[in-house]
């Protein structure tokens, strides 16, 4: 005689299903950005702009202080503007980069902050007296506090966040083939010229850099990317707290501080001592 008993439940198979069964929704994620095709005389054109871009900024260097120290300058005279230089690029770093992220035209403003340095060359070489080499001074650490984030904008919107590694490791080769060129060009037109020669030819210089920087399509140039967004519409503003919080870049600050203190401010020092 067979059992009518109820056959046993298997308890282990209704409890996967009912823990698969609240397992949560997968999250999802956003498609990758789609490739950029920038023209190749886009692409060229910012090759160049950043090589001359570092080619203008070589003049300022350790020449400054060689070309003061000519003209019978002191050495509190020299460090007076440098430093003034220096604390005017510390504090225009953030309103440089907030001016670009405003500004319609990123090319436009890369413009007028090339013209804003190579006019301060101009200033140095022509009236060098403390007043207006002050003046000049900060004027150049105004338009190097635009130019720097404005080449980088203009990267990111012709190539995009998937390629922005490759391009900014480009647009650096690029700048250190020019720091190197310019260095020794400018040496030896200041040896054999003189150093007033050598501001005269970094003012000189913004005829190449605005003709490299015409080269770079403003319609290839996306917006969006270029401001820091993504294509996917997916964009977030860090305020001013997410800054003031971020212990990795305070660390990197006080890194870059101590390379200043400790290498960098030695070089315009050492330049006027081998001048003397």
């Amino acid at each position: 005689m067979l059992s009518s008993a109820p056959a046993p439940r298997d308890h282990g198979r209704s409890h996967r299903r009912r823990v698969e069964g609240h397992k949560p929704a997968p999250q999802r994620t956003l498609p990758p950005e789609p490739p950029i095709a920038a023209s190749r005389r886009s692409l060229r054109g910012l090759d160049w702009f950043a090589f001359c871009v570092a080619d203008v900024q070589t003049g300022f260097g350790p020449f400054v202080s060689v070309y003061l120290t000519a003209q019978g300058w002191t050495q509190v005279d020299i460090g007076l503007v440098l430093t003034a230089r220096s604390l005017a690029g510390l504090a225009l770093q953030m309103p440089g980069g907030a001016i670009v992220d405003a500004a319609r035209s990123e090319r436009g403003v890369a413009a007028l902050a090339m013209i804003a340095i190579s006019a301060s060359a101009l200033v140095i070489a022509l009236w060098p007296i403390f007043p207006t080499v002050l003046g000049a001074q900060i004027l150049h650490a105004a338009g190097s506090s635009v130019v720097s984030p404005a080449l980088a904008a203009i990267s990111l919107g012709l190539v995009g966040h998937a390629a922005s590694g490759e391009r900014f490791g480009r647009n650096a080769r690029f700048a250190s083939v020019g720091n190197g060129l310019a260095a020794a060009g400018m040496g030896v037109v200041g040896y054999f010229w003189s150093t007033q020669a050598v501001f005269l030819i970094t003012a000189a210089l913004i005829v190449p850099t605005l003709i490299a920087l015409a080269q770079i399509r403003s319609d290839e140039v996306d917006p969006i990317r270029a401001h820091g967004g993504s294509a996917q519409g997916q964009n977030k503003t860090a305020g001013l707290v997410t800054l003031l919080t971020n212990r990795p870049l305070f660390t990197f600050a006080a890194c870059v501080a101590v390379f200043q203190l400790a290498n960098a401010a030695m070089l315009p020092l050492v330049a006027s001592v081998v001048t003397m």
